[in-house]
């Protein structure tokens, strides 16, 4: 017996916090606004590069983190 993709993809809960696949894998979603490029100093990047080494490390086993940039160019 094989399984479909309707078997495996459709969402089986939704939560206030988080999403639950049919075959279990727990979503979660935050934003995060991360600062202007070229705003801050050389400590403050430091520590900003720091905390988020700390935030992954504490992540669990089979964690996938994925970020996205989002650009936008205003016309002047």
């Amino acid at each position: 017996m094989s399984a479909t993709l309707l078997d495996r993809l459709p969402i089986w809960e939704v939560a206030s916090d988080h999403i639950v696949s049919k075959m279990g894998d727990t979503t979660f979603a935050y934003r995060i606004t991360k600062p202007e490029i070229f705003t801050l100093s050389e400590s403050e990047l430091l520590t900003y590069y720091q905390t988020w080494i700390k935030a992954i490390g504490i992540l669990s086993v089979n964690t996938i983190l994925h970020l996205m940039d989002w650009v936008r160019q205003e016309v002047v």
